[in-house]
């Protein structure tokens, strides 16, 4: 199953349930325990595969980060920004990129724009690190 079809579902829905259950997933429920109008968010982990799921306050999969690319299934792989950048021109798609600094570490990302979904790739010493598949997009 291509990973991204997972985006848009919801929690329980059939096609989330099977995956988790096969996994022993446990959600994470979130509320806002501060009183600070924050919406409720839900969130699961698949250590296994390098997988982590986010839902917002409507259960539905708005994220997923992808940490073991040996586990992707239908999301494309690049080994740096230039070939995300050279993919999105040639396939005539929008993207964005920046760079930024966090806990020391210097980071370049792409986020390239797709129909339904954007998908924004981190890279740490010119070396991919994170994938973050996103319902929505352009």
């Amino acid at each position: 199953m291509e990973i991204i079809k997972l985006l848009g579902n919801f929690l329980k829905s059939e096609l989330l349930n099977d995956l988790f259950e096969s996994y022993d997933v446990d959600v994470i429920y979130e509320y806002d325990r501060l009183n600070e109008n924050a919406p409720d968010s839900y969130s699961a982990s698949i250590d296994s595969l390098g997988l982590e799921f986010s839902f917002d306050s409507e259960q539905v999969l708005k994220t997923i980060f992808i940490q073991n690319r040996a586990h992707v299934n239908g999301v494309k792989i690049f080994h740096s920004v230039e070939d995300a950048k050279s993919f999105s021109n040639n396939n005539s798609l929008s993207f964005e990129q920046g760079t930024s600094k966090f806990l020391g570490n210097e980071r370049e990302w792409v986020k390239v724009f797709f129909t339904g979904h954007s998908i924004h790739y981190e890279f740490q010493n010119a070396t991919l690190q994170l994938i973050a598949l996103e319902h929505g997009g352009a």
